[in-house]
């Protein structure tokens, strides 16, 4: 199984959307994926912290490593926003109901070179 970071819900008050001349929500997702970009190691486990033994492995060249995969549990009517930023639903994940709303699962692979 690779890693992959999920991003959370993004909400943004029904009066704030729209206004600030790029949307507030393309904003915070804007800054997300540059962070993300910027620090690709910060979520890779330590094996001084974690030891070999939590994370699984026997090997150092075992150990996992985050290699740009990011997932969110999209809301249905907001699959275009993320298809923007190059999310892609994944058909295998189907679609369920978060707090009455449909949901897809959209990833995408940030370049990390």
């Amino acid at each position: 199984m690779e890693l992959y970071i999920k991003l959370g819900r993004l909400a943004v008050l029904k009066e704030h959307r729209g206004k600030t001349g790029g949307s507030i929500a393309k904003q915070l997702t804007g800054a997300a994926l540059q962070w993300l970009r910027e620090n690709p190691k910060f979520f890779n486990p330590s094996i001084a912290e974690e030891g070999m033994e939590n994370l699984v492995v026997t090997r150092t060249a075992d150990v996992p490593v985050w290699k740009g995969l990011i997932c969110v549990h999209a809301q249905e009517l907001a699959e275009r926003f993320w298809a923007r930023w190059g999310f892609k639903a994944d058909e295998g994940m189907g679609k369920w109901e978060e707090e009455g709303i449909v949901h897809v699962g959209m990833f995408l692979r940030l370049d990390l070179a």
